[in-house]
């Protein structure tokens, strides 16, 4: 009896509905080679099968999560990664990673609409196979609408595909960087500035870091399953990582520049230098980046500033008493504006002119669905504490 290399939950989150999908291609290829010479007869399998081919939606929504899961459990489980290394070696798997074969059914819907375009290129105009060329055009549409679905989700898969292959040319990299919100940017050789001397590095920009290369060495071709997606045969002996959020940013010269950031309490300087125009580029694209990553720390730190304050003053209940009871005044004064009682009338007009026949509408509005919310938030909360207390 073989040894279990990972648990079943596991297994389950990488391989996502790929069984279902395999016994669908089995019966699908079956019945295409029983009609290889028509080109009716194939036509004809792709439109009653189109509907079946949306369970690949499935599984590339899921690849987010497979990709991550394979990432995290290569690093965590030596048990498990010793498989693969070794799966990978037989003459069969044509040295592909598993990740290089996952990759795979996400691929292949859009091939099914290019050959079945080709097709109907091929057929042309040809008035004794108008008949043919319908039906083929009548598979392209429903292969195309299945892959609208999918196109967005796919795009994502990719990514994560191209993440994960960065992620194998390191190593000796202790973190998983294949996460399903990091999406990746740009690649770029410099030169390295240590102690006077060049020393080649790879620059590896992300949608919130930024990984440096260090120490190449070139070991051929990695497999892969599209050589768009492979960066050829380099591996990489160290390494560092900047998070874009804590990261300095120097221009030295037109051709020189600097990048910094915290590790260990210390701070680490890396200077890198290439020609003018590429420094360029990547200097602007470094400053954008920061600067959003920067910008949605600073939004996110707010939110869960304010999330915390409102929090701990519901969970007295007077915090929500003090807000319930502004909001009821505001709403008392409108009501008495609106009665023209105690002078409220005039006090409005006087300051706020012809505004205040949008605003008072608008006001009175907001401040009744903001009391409504409250109330009810208030009670969600209660009943959740109760829900604790009570477990």
């Amino acid at each position: 009896m073989e040894e279990e290399v990972t648990d079943a939950n596991t297994a389950n989150k990488i391989f996502s509905n790929i069984q279902t999908i395999q016994k669908f291609n089995e019966d699908m290829l079956q019945e295409l080679e029983e009609k290889q010479n028509s080109i009716e007869g194939l036509a004809r399998i792709f439109i009653q099968r189109a509907a079946f081919l949306k369970m690949y939606i499935q599984y590339v929504n899921n690849f987010s999560d497979s990709a991550t899961t394979l990432a995290q459990s290569s690093k965590k489980n030596k048990r498990l990664s010793r498989f693969l290394e070794d799966r990978k070696k037989l003459p069969q798997q044509g040295n592909l990673d598993l990740s290089d074969m996952l990759i795979m059914p996400v691929q292949r819907c859009p091939r099914y609409e290019l050959l079945l375009a080709d097709l109907s290129k091929k057929l042309g105009s040809d008035p004794n196979r108008k008949g043919e060329k319908d039906l083929v055009d009548e598979a392209v549409s429903k292969v195309k609408d299945v892959n609208r679905s999918i196109n967005e989700q796919s795009r994502i898969a990719e990514n994560l595909n191209r993440v994960w292959m960065i992620q194998r040319q390191f190593p000796a990299m202790e973190e998983v960087i294949v996460e399903p919100h990091r999406i990746f940017q740009l690649e770029a050789t410099f030169d390295r500035i240590v102690d006077g001397k060049k020393k080649k590095a790879q620059l590896f920009l992300f949608n919130d870091l930024l990984l440096v290369g260090m120490f190449p060495l070139d070991v051929g071709t990695l497999g892969s399953s599209s050589g768009a997606l492979g960066t050829l045969g380099t591996l990489f002996l160290n390494y560092r990582i900047f998070p874009l959020g804590q990261v300095k940013l120097d221009r030295d010269s037109a051709e020189i520049f600097t990048i910094s950031g915290q590790r260990n309490m210390m701070t680490k300087k890396y200077t890198f230098t290439a020609n003018q125009v590429q420094v360029e580029k990547w200097f602007r694209e470094l400053e954008l980046r920061i600067r959003e990553t920067k910008h949605k720390s600073e939004i996110t730190g707010f939110q869960g500033n304010f999330n915390g304050i409102i929090r701990s003053r519901w969970s007295s209940g007077r915090g929500a008493r003090i807000i319930i009871l502004g909001v009821l005044a505001s709403l008392i004064f409108i009501i008495l504006y609106s009665l023209g009682l105690l002078g409220a009338h005039e006090l409005v007009h006087r300051i706020m002119g012809n505004w205040s026949y949008v605003f008072i509408p608008a006001y009175f509005t907001v401040g009744a669905v903001s009391v409504a919310g409250i109330l009810l938030f208030q009670k969600f909360e209660k009943a959740r504490e109760t829900k604790k207390k009570t477990q």
